[in-house]
């Protein structure tokens, strides 16, 4: 039985390894990609670059529990379940509130163009980078304030939020979201009245809402792929003591969070043709002639945003609607 048991662990731990890795390189590999482009507005690179963290955190936490699995390093039961709960919640909400502003940076940047182009900053958007760690990180740790630990349980994670924690954790999460579907009804609403405006003027508009487009799909993706978390969390308020009772649907849910995360990547670089190409560059590394011929596509795809303003003698600026991507 021992030997049994021996096995399906190392079964679970190599499951927990293909999982960590197919998270963290696609990520990697789309961090590095974007940090390279010069066509995506910084208002858009920024949060973007931000959510690849996340997700490359999400999956180095699952590594690092193999690794202590089956390395020689003893950790305290108690503290490995706190770390790995506050890192897992610290990267699923900034996740969420990263999601939820670019929501409603679209939302103002529709409707208030001209206010959005002269107040927004590059600065004010680290700023909220910035603002949006920390809040996560207090979040995090708010929530496990009220736990109960039950160290023999393998779980770390949902077994011991307690209804403080759980309440919290929904109430947040519930209004990120909230505000993140208004924004996109109302950014909905505006790109049809602007598009049947200028349709009656004889333009054309193809095009004209690339960015916000790229941005809103990205956000709805998510919010599909978090949903049957949040209705477990949901369930698990009502109905704490069926915890045990409930999981596979944790199982599921959780492995749809963690696809979210090997599907985003591939929606950056698939959505933003600069990134691809920067991506197919790390790939073809040992080519130089691929890498030349991408090289020619980049600068193919930067003309038209280099004859723009949004590079002045004040480098990098914030726009709108890019179209260059």
């Amino acid at each position: 039985m021992q030997t049994i048991g021996s096995e399906e662990s190392k079964l679970r731990m190599f499951v927990y390894f293909f999982i960590s890795i197919s998270v963290m390189l696609p990520n990697a590999i789309t961090l590095v990609s974007m940090g390279r482009t010069r066509g995506i507005p910084q208002n858009i690179k920024i949060p973007a670059m931000n959510l690849n963290i996340c997700d490359i955190l999400s999956g180095l936490s699952i590594l690092l529990r193999v690794i202590l699995k089956f390395g020689a390093v003893e950790i305290p039961p108690n503290a490995s379940c706190f770390i790995q709960s506050s890192w897992t919640l610290t990267t699923c909400f900034g996740s969420m509130l990263i999601v939820a502003t670019i929501a409603i940076d679209r939302f103002i940047c529709l409707y208030y163009e001209n206010a959005y182009i002269t107040k927004v900053t590059v600065r004010k958007v680290i700023m909220c980078q910035v603002a949006t760690w920390v809040l996560s990180l207090v979040y995090s740790l708010v929530t496990l304030v009220d736990h109960v630990p039950d160290y023999t349980d393998v779980r770390c994670f949902n077994p011991y939020i307690g209804p403080f924690g759980r309440g919290l954790q929904l109430t947040l999460g519930i209004t990120c979201r909230i505000l993140a579907f208004i924004s996109y009804v109302f950014i909905y609403v505006r790109i049809k009245q602007m598009v049947k405006s200028d349709l009656k003027k004889g333009l054309k508009t193809k095009g004209t809402f690339k960015t916000t487009y790229k941005l809103v799909l990205i956000g709805v993706i998510f919010h599909v792929m978090y949903f049957p978390f949040l209705c477990y969390n949901i369930y698990l308020i009502f109905y704490p003591e069926l915890t045990k009772k409930t999981e596979m649907f944790l199982v599921i849910s959780s492995f749809l969070v963690l696809l979210n995360g090997c599907v985003n990547p591939f929606v950056y670089a698939w959505r933003f043709p600069e990134c691809r190409l920067e991506a197919k560059k790390i790939f073809f590394f040992f080519n130089k002639n691929k890498k030349k011929a991408e090289d020619e596509k980049r600068k193919r795809i930067l003309v038209s945003f280099l004859d723009t303003s949004s590079y002045g003698n004040g480098g990098p600026k914030i726009v709108c609607n890019g179209n260059s991507s």
